[in-house]
């Protein structure tokens, strides 16, 4: 199986086969913001990567210099699921770093749904971003955990349980 992997200063997304065998999936190596099929989006600085595995192999990404979250799809096809907020003051998405990807199934056995977790970087916040694509802040700076101060948050991970480390 190829592992996907960001390549931050070169401003695309990578695949990384078993053999050593390297693919661009998507960006054109430009620092700019466009959705788009493959080599024809570009990002500027991606950071960090998770990946849903449950629904469709779709891959998030941290578009650290965009301030936006984007998905990957499978086809390569590129889109922004989240974005800064119009004021800095309000933005949980000030240079997003880390990623990561919870799915949640529901009780009624149903489709399960991706929640993603970024850390932001200057903002100095954990945020959360629901399958709809609403973003909001859950530790650091403005969040809800009292004892949940950061300082350039980067790296995230989540278990099975939906516990953020």
């Amino acid at each position: 199986m190829s592992a996907p992997s960001q390549d931050c200063g070169n401003h695309r997304i990578r695949q990384v086969a078993p053999d050593g065998e390297v693919t661009t999936i998507a960006g054109s190596g430009q620092p700019a913001h466009r959705d788009g099929h493959g080599r024809h989006a570009c990002f500027y600085n991606p950071c960090g990567i998770a990946i849903d595995y449950v629904n469709n192999d779709v891959l998030f990404v941290a578009d650290y210099s965009n301030n936006r979250v984007r998905a990957v799809s499978r086809s390569g096809l590129v889109s922004t699921i989240a974005k800064d907020a119009d004021s800095p003051h309000d933005s949980p998405l000030d240079s997003p770093y880390g990623i990561a990807v919870h799915m949640e199934t529901p009780s009624n056995g149903g489709v399960a749904e991706a929640t993603i977790f970024v850390s932001s970087y200057h903002s100095h916040s954990l945020a959360r971003i629901s399958a709809g694509g609403r973003v909001s802040i859950i530790a650091g700076e403005d969040g809800g955990c009292a004892e949940g101060k950061f300082n350039a948050p980067n790296g995230l991970a989540v278990d099975a349980d939906g516990v953020l480390y």
